[in-house]
């Protein structure tokens, strides 16, 4: 269900029929007040209505299993990561679709971010990270200290980067992805969420209810 709230203090079920039943998984705001939310078992859908209504997005895109969706405000260009079928982006909020795989060896993408250096990252199953410089266009791994992890999410904050992993914690990066040392044992080895805080603090979360 996706849910509503004008302060943070109460909240309504703003689901429609569209997306009923089908595991919302992300969401991501867009320019023009435009929502995306991607769900495990029905592909990636858009609302240009506040939530009212809903259309599944197929031109370009495929594959039912959206991990992440995040939207770039310095190329104002749009990526979602797909259970393997890769990484697509566009540049027609969220509309048409164009798949950004070359020099991925693996495409199932479980997470994605872009850094205060506008460097693309993606965690991939059983991989690691992968990096781009040029939007997607081409890719190449940034692995040391980071092999054979998956990388379930990722955050960043002004000269640091870091991955929520599967069975390794949370990695992090100072160079943007030369290199990956671990955080030490917060007590949480399986990381589904990151995100920085306004503070810059940092907050670990997963499925099982545990944040950190």
């Amino acid at each position: 269900s996706i849910l509503k709230s004008d302060d943070g203090m109460i909240w309504e079920d703003y689901s429609s029929d569209e997306i009923d039943d089908i595991h919302l998984r992300c969401i991501a705001l867009l320019p023009d007040d435009v929502l995306l939310i991607g769900t495990i078992y029905g592909g990636l859908f858009r609302s240009a209505d506040y939530g009212t209504s809903w259309l599944k997005l197929t031109d370009g895109i495929y594959g039912a299993k959206v991990w992440d969706v995040i939207h770039d405000k310095t190329s104002s260009r749009t990526y979602v990561s797909m259970s393997n079928s890769g990484i697509f982006s566009s540049d027609e909020v969220g509309l048409a679709w164009m798949d950004k795989n070359g020099g991925l060896v693996a495409t199932d993408v479980r997470s994605l971010i872009v850094n205060d250096g506008n460097i693309l990252f993606a965690g991939v199953y059983d991989v690691g990270v992968f990096r781009s410089y040029d939007q997607g266009q081409s890719w190449e791994r940034a692995l040391t200290g980071m092999e054979g992890a998956t990388v379930l999410s990722m955050a960043s904050k002004p000269g640091n980067l870091y991955a929520g992993t599967l069975t390794r914690g949370i990695l992090v990066s100072t160079n943007n992805g030369n290199t990956w040392s671990s955080t030490g044992d917060i007590g949480l080895w399986v990381v589904d969420a990151l995100e920085i805080g306004e503070n810059e603090e940092i907050f670990a979360g997963n499925v099982q209810g545990k944040i950190f």
